[in-house]
C-alpha cells in the first residue's frame, strides 16, 4: 500500500480519554498537606474515651482526580496505621472511596459519599467556632469479622455502646452488615473534625490540626507518613 493511500496521521487523532477534574475534586483538595491527628474512641467499658494521637498526609495524584490519604496514630486505642484513595465518580455523582487499614480483616473497605454541607451539629466546637459539614461518607462493615476498617480497637465494645440491649427490635440481624457514617466538619482551612457514627451513635471523632511549617517531604514517597523513627511518628 502507498503512503497516499495511508497516510500518516497528522497531530492527535485519538481522544486520550483524561477525565476532566471538576469542583467536586477539587473540594477534596483542601485537605492536601500534613496534619496532626487525635483521635477519641468511645466504647461501652469506660465513661471517658480512648486517645491516639498521630499524623496524616493527603495529597493530590492523577492530575487533581484523587487523594491519596495516609494515616497512623499510636496511644490508648492500639497502633493503628491506615491508606485511602478518595475521588469523585463523575458517571453516578458521588464520592467513591477505598480505604485498607491495620484493623482490615474483612479487606479493603469501599466507601461512598456525597457533598452535605450545612451547619455542624451544635456542641462540636468551643470558644465561639463555628463549624461547617461538607461531605457525608458512608460504609456498610461486618463486625462478625472481630475488627472493622476505619474503627481500630475492640469492635465489640464499640457496637455494645451503641446498641446496649442487642435482643431490641432495632437490633441488626445476626450476620447483616452495619452502616458508619463519617461526617467531615470544617472549621477553619487549618482545622477539620471528622466523626463517626454508627446509626445515630458517636463512636470515633478524629481532629486534624495543620501544623505551623509542615514539611513537604513526606508528599514525596507514597505512604512515608507511615515510616516511624526511634519510636516516634515522622
Amino acid at each position: 500500500m502507498s503512503k497516499e493511500q495511508n497516510p500518516a496521521p497528522q497531530g492527535d487523532v485519538h481522544d486520550s480519554g483524561t477525565a476532566p477534574v471538576l469542583d467536586e475534586h477539587s473540594a477534596l483538595q483542601e485537605v492536601n498537606g500534613e496534619w496532626f491527628v487525635e483521635t477519641k474512641q468511645w466504647t461501652a467499658a469506660r465513661s471517658t474515651p480512648l486517645i491516639n494521637h498521630g499524623r496524616m498526609v493527603s495529597r493530590s495524584i492523577l492530575g487533581g482526580l484523587g487523594q491519596l490519604i495516609t494515616h497512623e496514630t499510636r496511644g490508648e486505642v492500639g497502633p493503628y496505621q491506615g491508606i485511602g484513595v478518595f475521588t469523585w465518580n463523575i458517571q453516578h455523582k458521588r464520592y467513591d472511596g477505598v480505604w485498607l487499614d491495620s484493623a482490615s480483616r474483612s479487606g479493603i473497605q469501599v466507601m461512598w459519599g456525597r457533598a452535605d454541607r450545612g451547619m455542624s451539629r451544635a456542641g462540636l466546637v468551643s470558644k465561639g467556632k463555628v463549624a461547617t459539614r461538607e461531605r457525608v461518607h458512608s460504609a456498610n462493615i461486618t463486625p462478625e469479622a472481630g475488627a472493622c476498617p476505619c474503627l481500630p480497637g475492640n469492635i465489640e465494645e464499640i457496637l455494645a455502646r451503641v446498641n446496649p440491649n442487642p435482643t431490641e427490635a432495632a437490633a441488626p440481624p445476626a450476620g447483616g452488615p452495619l452502616t458508619l457514617n463519617l461526617v467531615e466538619n470544617r472549621v477553619s482551612a487549618d482545622h477539620w473534625i471528622l466523626e463517626f457514627y454508627v446509626g445515630s451513635t458517636l463512636v470515633m471523632q478524629n481532629t486534624y490540626t495543620r501544623p505551623a511549617g509542615s514539611s513537604s517531604s513526606l508528599h514525596d514517597v507514597v505512604g512515608s507518613a507511615l515510616q516511624y523513627t526511634a519510636g516516634a511518628i515522622v
